[in-house]
């Protein structure tokens, strides 16, 4: 596995579980279940401890991952928002989405360094 991507898994992990922590926060909040919001609480902890795992690769820029986690989840918890929940799709959410959409192929993209 080339080098680059090896810090790739545990980012992976720390999003998919932020994620699944919001929709557990979600539903608590919905029918008012506390081992829903237990449960989202240590997804979301799982969350932060696999972004350290990701944190601690060499050549690991933090400032550009924290930024690829969490437009990621945003982008993703806006889609499950819309199917699941039926939330309002509008243009500016739309252009907005795209925007980050654009803004994580630009950071995601490989650069060399001096």
């Amino acid at each position: 596995m080339p080098e680059l991507f090896k810090p790739l898994l545990p980012l992976l992990i720390a999003t998919a579980t932020s994620l699944a922590g919001t929709v557990c926060i979600r539903l608590a909040s919905d029918q008012t279940l506390l081992w829903l919001a237990i449960l989202g609480g240590s997804l979301w902890s799982l969350s932060g401890a696999a972004f350290v795992l990701a944190a601690t690769f060499d050549g690991v820029e933090l400032g550009v991952y924290s930024a690829l986690m969490s437009a990621g989840g945003i982008i993703l918890i806006n889609l499950i928002g819309i199917a699941f929940w039926g939330e309002a799709i509008n243009p500016r959410k739309i252009i907005a989405l795209t925007f980050l959409t654009i803004s994580i192929c630009l950071l995601a993209w490989p650069t060399t360094r001096p």
